[in-house]
């Protein structure tokens, strides 16, 4: 391995670390804030349907055309769409694990 890999290696490592102690600050920051949010609904709702949005908006414009991509290259003749049923399932197991269809 070259310099230029270790580098690339490096990079990764950082970005991984960011990414971890990122996520960590997002989920202890809802138990820090408990009592504003729970005074504050719609500040609650508007976190929720923010984060809802980038979940959608990286499944829809990155993961999912990926997935698709190497579902045809793996699958050949057949062309039954897995992907799309997966997300489906998804999007069904999370509306029925919340409870309510908004």
């Amino acid at each position: 391995m070259g310099s230029s890999a270790h580098h690339h290696v490096a990079l990764k490592l950082g970005y991984s670390g960011v990414i971890v102690l990122l996520s960590a600050i997002g989920a202890v920051l809802p138990l820090v804030c408990r009592r504003q949010l729970l005074k504050r609904p719609l500040l609650l709702m508007s976190a929720f349907a923010f984060s809802a949005g980038v979940f959608l908006g990286v499944s829809v414009l990155d993961v999912i055309p990926d997935a698709v991509s190497t579902q045809d290259d793996l699958q050949g003749d057949t062309k039954f769409p897995f992907v799309f049923g997966f997300v489906l399932l998804g999007v069904l197991l999370n509306v029925l694990l919340e409870g309510k269809c908004i």
